[in-house]
């Protein structure tokens, strides 16, 4: 698949953060370390690939942050601040330093038009079929059902969640132990902002999923795994814009051509 595939799911899976205030039982405050990793699979001559991205969560009861490295494209990180409800885009590539803030408001009509460009890319792909499985029965069209298995990750106790439909076949493993909400990362599936997942009945924070696509014949599976989870005091300086960078508006950010 090619780099500018890979660089636009990196990009959504980081774009559309808003955190909500904590619960009184939770852990408040920690850095949760991941691999996020894309394999594609497919009977073209071009064969199998895998790409493995570290990333990094930092959170308090007052920021979250979120890290990633992508080779050719730069660093990013994602900061929520949750008294004044704002997002900073903090992107790097070689000389290239830019951040951008946007208010709730403002997300919210970027993630609306984001929203509308990427449906009409889905519907392009027939991904919102009401085809029958096997059995005749009709296949879902993004509700997550709630298994009986529990399991614990890295110390975290999470829930597991199911979701299949003609395009996609997903497991989500959700907690409420952290001081963390699932609207820090979009689940929608990667063209597609929230279109094929109804994320209102997920209870926590998604710490990690594995989701398999079907593409016009080629199969691409994404992973989020925790590698490691520390329950730390996490250092100011993570939320902070760091001296150099040029400031600019959200939408400039996001139509900037990093490499």
């Amino acid at each position: 698949m090619n780099k500018s595939i890979i660089k636009s799911l990196t990009i959504l899976l980081v774009f559309f953060p808003a955190m909500l205030f904590a619960q009184q039982n939770q852990l408040q405050s920690g850095t949760i370390h991941y691999n996020f990793i894309i394999s594609f699979n497919s009977d073209s001559a071009s064969g199998a690939s895998r790409d493995v991205q570290p990333m990094t969560v930092t959170f308090n009861d007052q920021k979250a942050a979120l890290y990633l490295n992508v080779p050719d494209m730069g660093e990013m990180r994602i900061i929520e601040d949750q008294k004044t409800h704002q997002t900073t885009a903090v992107f790097t590539n070689g000389k290239k330093k830019y951040y951008a803030t946007a208010n709730e408001e403002e997300m919210k009509k970027m993630l609306e038009e984001s929203k509308r460009v990427k449906d009409s890319a889905m519907n392009a792909l027939n991904s919102f079929s009401t085809e029958s499985d096997s059995t005749g029965n009709q296949l879902s069209r993004g509700e997550f059902i709630l298994t009986d298995t529990a399991l614990v990750v890295e110390g975290i106790t999470c829930k597991v969640y199911h979701m299949s439909n003609a395009l996609i076949t997903m497991q989500l493993h959700a907690t409420r132990d952290l001081a963390l909400s699932s609207s820090l990362f979009d689940f929608g599936t990667p063209l597609s902002t929230n279109s094929d997942f109804d994320m209102s009945g997920i209870e926590g924070f998604p710490l990690e999923y594995e989701m398999e696509m079907n593409l016009l014949g080629m199969k691409m599976q994404l992973e989020m795994k925790v590698q490691s989870f520390e329950a730390n005091k996490v250092d100011e300086s993570f939320f902070e814009i760091p001296k150099g960078y040029k400031k600019i508006s959200m939408s400039e950010l996001q139509n900037m051509d990093m490499d």
